[in-house]
């Protein structure tokens, strides 16, 4: 049942429910703006179908809430707790994911373009490679042993992430910045890096067959033991 105390409060102009316990409360289909849910107690809670814009989530509980089908729009998550949380099919941009563990959250079809993950740490989000991450922000992320097949990381911002053992084959990395990022094992089968920036990663024993590397630089990349076309990273080294 939907939470009327809240819907009653927020048609009478209140904004602020930081702090609040409101757990197993239903927001489905709702549009809220501009509020604060700072610091809230939203565990189980139901955002599923909403329209989220400008909505300062940061340091809340949001334990197994659903977002699902949710549309979110400059919202801030930054040092929420969102272990079990279904973020799937959610279309979110411009949103703030910084710093989080996003333990068991299944993100799977979520379209999280220009978002910002830096310093979040993945390796436990399910569906991560079927969603569209292009232009995200993924500074020093943690991606360690990450499924991201297929993943559309177009023009995303890696720079010194940690991908190790991570499988990327066939994603989409053209323009992808990669600089100074652990990259040590992965799998970039079929990868296309084209104009990739990987100076100064760690490619060490990187399996890069197939990968498109054209107009990718990888100067000052440590190569060693990587797997691919010898004559195709020599000239992504030199260029």
């Amino acid at each position: 049942m939907r939470n009327m105390w809240f819907q009653q409060a927020y048609d009478q102009g209140q904004r602020d429910f930081a702090g609040r316990g409101m757990a197993r409360s239903t927001f489905g289909g709702l549009r809220i703006s501009k509020t604060s849910f700072s610091n809230a107690d939203l565990e189980r809670s139901d955002f599923s179908n909403s329209v989220l814009l400008d909505i300062d989530f940061s340091g809340a509980n949001l334990t197994r809430v659903s977002f699902w089908g949710a549309s979110m729009s400059r919202c801030n998550l930054r040092g929420a707790s969102t272990e079990g949380a279904d973020i799937s099919d959610v279309t979110a941009r411009d949103s703030d994911f910084r710093d989080i563990r996003l333990a068991g959250v299944d993100m799977t079809r979520s379209h999280l373009e220009s978002c910002d993950l830096t310093g979040a740490d993945l390796r436990d989000v399910a569906g991560l490679h079927a969603a569209q991450l292009a232009l995200a922000k993924l500074t020093g992320a943690i991606l360690e042993g990450q499924y991201l097949a297929g993943a559309k990381l177009r023009m995303a911002n890696l720079q010194g992430a940690d991908l190790r053992g991570a499988d990327l084959s066939f994603a989409d990395l053209r323009n992808a910045d990669l600089r100074g990022a652990d990259l040590s094992g992965a799998r970039l089968f079929a990868a296309d890096l084209t104009r990739a920036d990987l100076r100064q990663a760690v490619c060490a024993g990187a399996d890069l067959t197939e990968a498109n590397l054209d107009r990718a630089n990888l100067a000052g990349a440590d190569l060693s033991d990587v797997v691919g076309s010898p004559a195709a990273l020599a000239a992504a080294v030199q260029g």
